[in-house]
């Protein structure tokens, strides 16, 4: 029972990809954001999100928070910050960039794509490399 109860803490602890989390979050709230008719920020539920992505909540806030929005946080033309993820807009909390966050999920699918061309290359050719000996 011990083994179990360790490989599912195990399981469940596992750090998740950006993408995977973003994914998650699109996937959970697409149809939210289009019937609410929300412009940029709308509020997710950071513990409904980590239990489908079966991750504790504090840790999906910290990589939402801290790294996410750190890493993709830019200034605007009018010199103001836009974030991915914010703790707070006006009375709502834990908000995402919807749109923003939808540009992003694409940035991340398409530079994925290239690394696995790119693996699948290497190996074919170290696979002819070695025919070849």
């Amino acid at each position: 029972m011990k083994i179990i109860k360790y490989i599912t803490n195990k399981i469940r602890n596992k750090p998740k990809t950006d993408l995977k989390i973003l994914k998650t979050i699109y996937n959970i709230y697409f149809n939210e954001y289009e019937l609410k008719g929300y412009k940029n920020y709308m509020p997710i539920d950071i513990n409904f999100v980590a239990k489908k992505l079966n991750i504790n909540a504090d840790l999906l806030f910290g990589q939402l928070y801290y790294h996410l929005d750190y890493k993709y946080r830019y200034k605007s033309e009018n010199n103001s910050d836009v974030h991915l993820f914010a703790n707070t807009i006006g009375k709502e909390k834990h908000c995402i960039n919807f749109p923003y966050m939808t540009s992003i999920i694409s940035i991340l699918k398409n530079e994925n794509k290239t690394i696995k061309i790119s693996s699948m290359f290497i190996s074919l050719c170290s696979f002819i490399v070695s025919i070849m000996k």
